[in-house]
């Protein structure tokens, strides 16, 4: 495996930047199975006026999966396959996976013909493919005002979009699954873009006995998520081995998709006593799109105490430290779209 790695970064009196690039050339434990993946990184942060901070930063990757391999008790896992390949079959003949018939057609080469407990590993190696390219962007904006040297205001987004697409290959003669050839293309796409604001307030009173820090704000968070499938029927391929929609028997196809929005206010504050008794406080309302609009809002409140007991009375010399600390919470949560 091979990852090269190339950076630069600028330093200047308020601002900072780098980019750095990334390729990695990895090969699987099993034969055929490859990662090729590209990726771009930037961050630039800033600040203006003493007071105004800027911090942008952006993350593309790009990413081919050659012949990833199935898991678990699936068909095609040649890890499966291999384990239930009887003892007394040699290696040798194992490889020897397939053959042409007389009638000029692919065969696989198995020792119990018909029966997919499993394949012969060398063809799940060899005659079954599934390939993945992926491509995602990570993004993030974040600006931020000192408007007092106690109390700020900040504001950030940040998006998450990834696509992949994929195609499966079974050539014939994979039993059960693909007795006349299988080829499957699927497009999918997911994204999430959060977006929140808030305003904090931290200071100490009364010589430093007692101290706040506050914070109220709000976020809009949206998922969105589809995904869509174009395979054959039962009947499989009209030609053998010829990997196109259009070769399909009877085509099928499948589509899922999804959309959620969720928007929230909410509010914490932390209350110290002489840096060692502390009240937190917070309170959150959701109003989600996947509920009821008669119910789509939901509070959810908590508060906690705690005391460093070892800050506030004498303790043995070997007890150097005790705290102790009580939480009571009201959860709160929506449910998937469409439920």
């Amino acid at each position: 495996n091979i990852a090269t790695n190339i950076g630069v970064s600028a330093r200047g009196e308020t601002t900072n930047s780098y980019i750095s690039y990334t390729y990695t050339d990895a090969k699987g434990i099993i034969p055929g199975n490859n990662l090729d993946r590209h990726n771009v990184s930037a961050r630039v942060t800033s600040t203006f006026f003493n007071r105004l901070t800027v911090d942008a930063k952006i993350n593309a990757i790009r990413e081919f999966t050659d012949n990833q391999p199935a898991t678990g008790e699936g068909y095609l896992n040649p890890v499966r396959a291999l384990n239930k390949m009887p003892p007394n079959i040699r290696t040798a003949d194992a490889q020897q996976y397939s053959f042409i018939n007389n009638d000029g057609i692919l065969r696989q080469h198995y020792w119990t013909p018909n029966n997919n407990e499993p394949h012969n590993v060398y063809w799940t190696i060899n005659n079954t493919e599934n390939d993945i390219l992926m491509d995602r962007t990570i993004g993030m904006l974040s600006l931020g005002y000192d408007i007092t040297d106690n109390l700020n205001f900040r504001v950030r987004s940040s998006i998450d979009r990834q696509s992949s697409f994929g195609e499966q290959r079974r050539y014939n003669d994979t039993y059960i699954v693909a007795d006349n050839g299988y080829y499957e293309k699927n497009d999918q796409r997911w994204s999430e873009w959060n977006t929140d604001a808030f305003l904090n307030y931290k200071n100490e009173f009364f010589d430093g006995d007692w101290s706040l820090d506050a914070t109220i704000g709000g976020n809009i968070r949206r998922n969105e998520y589809s995904r869509t499938t174009v395979f054959p029927t039962a009947n499989g391929l009209n030609v053998p081995n010829l990997f196109a929609i259009s070769n399909f028997a009877v085509a099928a196809a499948s589509e899922d998709f999804s959309k959620r929005e969720v928007q929230s206010l909410f509010g914490f504050a932390t209350i110290g006593w002489k840096n060692a008794i502390f009240l937190d406080l917070t309170a959150r309302n959701d109003w989600s799109s996947t509920l009821p609009e008669a119910n789509w809002s939901y509070f959810y409140p908590s508060f906690g105490l705690t005391a460093v007991i070892s800050d506030l009375v004498a303790l043995p010399d070997w007890w150097t430290f005790l705290k102790v600390r009580g939480n009571w919470a009201q959860v709160g949560n929506d449910t998937d779209p469409y439920q």
